[in-house]
């Protein structure tokens, strides 16, 4: 069986096939999902610039808080861009897959700090079937 992949979120079936080289029949799925974008960054300056680059990693990936209270000491999760934004994940340390529909706001946040960042984008358009 022979799997093609493309981004857009819903699966067409495209019919059975027969391959030019043999008399093989293959089916051929064709599975659409939304377009990616790949985000990798590394910061110019890490000992430099210490306090732009936590607050940047804040933003991004969240941060818990605490606070005493009489019955003993409370935390709290502030979600970062990523836990906000549905389909987004980390694929690595400085890497971050994110869905078309949130590109804007990946690209505002990215924009803010460019004193600090290097960064490259790569559209996604396929994935790979596993071996």
């Amino acid at each position: 069986m022979e799997f093609f992949v493309r981004f857009n979120l819903s699966i067409l079936y495209s019919g059975i096939t027969q391959s030019k080289e043999s008399e093989h029949v293959f089916q051929l799925w064709s599975i659409e999902l939304a377009p990616s974008f790949l985000y990798i960054y590394d910061c110019k300056r890490a000992r430099q610039t210490n306090a732009r680059r936590v607050c940047f990693t804040k933003e991004l990936h969240g941060y818990v808080y605490s606070w005493k209270t009489k019955s003993g000491i409370r935390q709290k999760k502030k979600p970062g861009l990523i836990d906000q934004c549905e389909g987004a994940e980390a694929v690595a340390d400085s890497a971050i897959l994110v869905p078309s529909t949130f590109k804007s706001l990946f690209d505002q946040l990215f924009f803010s700090y460019t004193d600090i960042l290097v960064l490259r984008v790569y559209e996604v358009l396929g994935e790979l079937p596993e071996y």
